[in-house]
């Protein structure tokens, strides 16, 4: 055998394709014409008795021919409509499933047969019944040869394969012991052996394919490289990097103890009271404690950087009368779900202590599957339950399972007064909404519920059961409307929303709410104008969105002992100008701080920052400071500056003046000048005011104070102020 005899034959493998795929659909359209053409011919010939004697006739002739071939096997479905199928044909059919009979059916139709219906001996109706039986023999042989030929190929598959793997073994030890010849692929994966000469003289095969030992050693001279770039990436990361940012985390619980969790992951070495490194970012953080109750439930934090956050939770005895529920599941990091809410993993709460009444309880692992998928259980006080759970990887679920599945499925159709309800099966998402019928529901107890926004559902939910005498179900549910669904908005979207107190979001609440009227207040901002509490009414054909907005809030003092306060974001720089708005920090040449006799302030002595050169840098003052990104000026902001002449010119002069500049964000909105005061006049209401809402930007801002450039005599200048 050589190579070219072993190549794949694509055309070849298309024509069997194509006409496995024209069987395959003429079947189809046969089956489909079958099932349309009695409602077309009931439509047309109502009082056509004949029609139903023909129908008649071909359910019995079915029975009693496709029954007769082992090939075939009984499917229905749940509108009680029939099927004889091939095992081929039950692998693309998803609506019909295996008829199951009792023990005494199959007794009964063994010793006494089928019951017989007598029809009238007519020539016809004879010839009717003959002509329909030798169609269905004929029907039963294509669709049975169909079946054994797609056996058949399914064998020959496979000798083929084995044929293929030997000639392949022998082809790779005959040549791996002839010097000079090496295996290569083409783009459809065919391989061949040949020399490197003869591989650069063609352009059929591009690739050299390499034996096991080869590749060993490529594999090992690979890692080896990657851990060499891998200890040098490592060892220069120190220099190039720093450790990852974090913020700090303070829970206060009281006396009582209780686990943290952050994202519904335990926090391993938490302390109450102390503070808890987290990464940054948005993070949703309870604190959980079997058999009390914790309040709130869940906060969102949002983590920065070196900042700390302190959070307070309050956990109450769980009161009333109250059972305990031991719980038996493998994995330890198993999370547990009461009645819908995350209570920790199976090591902080495998013994739950829950109130007495009618309980849930779900355990869920990823990439695990838990059997049974949940329990449900009524619990009385004082009562010990245990449950188990197992848990089974999902991809090593038993492919048996699928097999069968279909003799044990029924249906259940759920329907209700409002359409587009969500359907809950066992408390789970189907993704369906009402009116539905679910389909393939496995045989048993299953409890169903709907849920949809702005309405209640009566009854709250609903317990079916589905059995082989049973397999369909029909539940109705009805659902009133209450509520109606709300947005509400709040500039910056860093503010915390409260609906009547109650946390509802951070920026933006999207969500039902009832009819009526709703107190909404916020959380305070840094740096911001907090709206103080606003009243909404919700009316049913009234507005669904509502904006609020916060005023920005820019206020600082800098001294030459400061920024007060200590948050506002700012930082002061001493130095000089040169020439135009270039601000250089300096620690020689920069103004003098001085001490007022009169007022005992200390001030910045403001002149020139070169004595002797032409011309004469300018001291400066610098303040960077931050605006929020997402700015909004309520109100107008104001520069206070408590600058003052005084009496002393710079050497060599004779008649001396001040003039200041000042300067934000590169743009001077004061050149040169004059001040209104004299430091002989120096008090709190006495300082320089201009407006600069119109040159303030979100982020970072720089304001610059400093001498003008024609200025000649000594200013200064005792504090800055932004209101």
């Amino acid at each position: 055998m050589n190579n070219s005899e072993k190549k794949f034959d694509e055309e070849a493998l298309r024509r069997k394709i194509r006409e496995q795929l024209k069987n395959d659909y003429s079947r189809r359209q046969e089956a489909k014409k079958t099932e349309a053409e009695p409602p077309e011919i009931t439509s047309r010939r109502e009082e056509d008795e004949s029609y139903y004697l023909e129908v008649f006739i071909r359910r019995k002739l079915q029975e009693e021919v496709f029954s007769k071939y082992p090939e075939f096997v009984k499917c229905g479905n749940h509108l009680d409509q029939i099927k004889w199928l091939t095992p081929l044909e039950m692998e693309k059919e998803f609506e019909f499933f295996p008829l199951e009979y009792t023990f005494w059916f199959k007794l009964r139709k063994k010793l006494f047969g089928e019951s017989k219906v007598k029809l009238p001996k007519t020539p016809e109706i004879q010839k009717m019944v003959s002509d329909f039986r030798e169609e269905m023999h004929v029907e039963a042989k294509e669709r049975i040869q169909a079946y054994r030929k797609h056996i058949k190929e399914n064998q020959k598959n496979i000798h083929d394969d084995v044929e293929k793997r030997i000639f392949e073994e022998e082809q790779e030890r005959f040549y791996n012991s002839q010097k000079g010849y090496y295996k290569y692929k083409n783009h459809l994966n065919e391989t061949t052996w040949m020399t490197k000469d003869e591989f650069e003289s063609q352009d059929e095969y591009i690739e050299r394919v390499y034996t096991r030992r080869e590749k060993f050693v490529r594999g090992v001279i690979s890692i080896f490289t990657l851990a060499v770039i891998s200890f040098t990436l490592y060892y220069l990361s120190g220099f190039l990097t720093s450790e990852q940012e974090k913020g700090y985390l303070i829970v206060n619980i009281g006396d009582q103890k209780g686990n943290l969790y952050i994202n519904q992951n335990l926090a391993v070495g938490f302390t109450p009271g102390k503070p808890y490194p987290v990464e940054i970012g948005e993070k949703n953080i309870t604190v959980l404690s079997s058999g009390y109750q914790t309040e709130p439930r869940v906060q969102k934090v949002d983590i920065v950087a070196n900042d700390t956050i302190s959070l307070t939770y309050k956990l109450t005895a769980i009161s009333g009368n109250k059972g305990i529920v031991r719980l038996d599941v493998p994995f330890r990091d198993a999370g547990i779900y009461v009645d819908g809410e995350f209570t920790g993993t199976v090591q902080e709460s495998n013994q739950l202590a829950l109130p007495e009444g009618d309980h849930t309880i779900v355990v869920e692992k990823e990439n695990y599957f838990s059997m049974p998928r949940l329990h449900t259980f009524a619990l009385k006080a004082g009562d010990t339950l245990d449950l188990r759970f197992s848990m089974t990887p999902k991809k090593e679920r038993d492919s048996r399972e699928s097999l069968n599945a279909s003799v044990n499925l029924g249906l259940i159709s759920v329907s209700a007064n409002v359409r587009g309800a969500q359907i809950i099966l066992n408390g789970q998402q189907t993704g369906f909404q009402t009116d539905y019928i679910l389909q393939k529901i496995p045989l048993g107890q299953h409890v169903v519920r709907l849920e949809k926004e702005g309405y209640t559902v009566y009854p709250k939910e609903q317990t079916v059961r589905l059995s082989k005498e049973n397999r369909q179900v029909k539940i109705d549910f009805t659902l009133t409307n209450t509520t109606r669904n709300v947005t509400i908005t709040v500039h910056p979207s860093s503010a915390k929303i409260y609906v009547n107190g109650n946390e509802a979001g951070t920026g933006e609440f999207e969500g039902a709410l009832e009819l009526g009227e709703h107190k909404i207040t916020f959380s305070d901002v840094s740096h911001y104008n907090n709206p103080g509490e606003q009243l909404i009414n919700i009316v049913a054909d009234g507005p669904s969105r509502f904006d609020f907005k916060f005023g920005s809030d820019i206020y600082f003092n800098a001294t030459t002992s400061g920024i007060t306060p200590q948050d506002a974001q700012a930082r002061i720089s001493e130095g000089y100008i040169l020439s135009g708005t270039l601000f250089k920090e300096s620690g020689s040449n920069k103004p003098d701080v001085v001490v007022d006799e009169k007022s005992g302030h200390s001030l910045w002595n403001i002149g020139y920052a070169f004595q002797y050169k032409n011309p004469p840098g300018m001291d400066a003052v610098l303040i960077r400071f931050q605006a929020p990104a997402d700015l909004f000026l309520l109100d107008d902001k104001n520069l206070k500056l408590w600058l003052y002449a005084t009496d002393e010119n710079y050497p060599l002069v004779l008649s001396g003046k001040a003039e200041y500049t000042v300067i934000l964000n590169n743009t001077v909105i004061a050149e040169s000048k004059k001040p209104h005061f004299n430091i002989g006049q120096i008090a709190e209401n006495r300082y320089e005011e201009m407006n600069i809402s119109s040159q303030l930007k979100p982020g970072f801002n720089s304001l610059i104070i400093s001498a003008g450039k024609n200025n000649t005599r000594f200013m200064q200048l005792w504090k800055i102020a932004i209101e």
